[in-house]
């Protein structure tokens, strides 16, 4: 079954994850698309608006009892856009896709087996 995709904004606590190794993702000149994007974003001086939202990264669901994400497509834009919030500039929102496979079922089947509202869920 393939997975829903809607837009919603979600807080992405990876970014204050990255190992030591990945926070210079421009530490040897490459040619590649992180160290292009992270040169350029470093030059602008600011991650407002360098990811559009034609680029939204997909980012999963994978558990809904507690919620975590799973980055599927996107690790191209989010790694530099994560090592530059580490040299300093300031976190400003982007749009992602969010699959949910929970999601999925429940619009397949007409809603008949949606996951039960938890308490002080808020709606979406």
């Amino acid at each position: 079954m393939t997975p829903t995709l809607r837009r919603t904004p979600v807080r992405v606590p990876w970014a204050t994850t990255v190992r030591p190794s990945e926070q210079n993702v421009v530490a040897r000149p490459r040619s590649d698309r992180q160290y292009l994007l992270q040169c350029a974003w470093k030059e602008i001086g600011s991650l407002a608006h360098v990811i559009s939202p034609e680029d939204r990264p997909l980012i999963e669901t994978v558990a809904l009892a507690e919620p975590e994400y799973e980055i599927v497509d996107g690790w191209g834009r989010l790694l530099p856009f994560a090592a530059l919030l580490h040299e300093g500039l300031a976190f400003h929102p982007f749009e992602t896709f969010l699959a949910s496979r929970d999601l999925a079922r429940t619009v397949a089947d007409g809603g008949k087996n949606a996951p039960a509202k938890r308490a002080g869920s808020q709606p979406k």
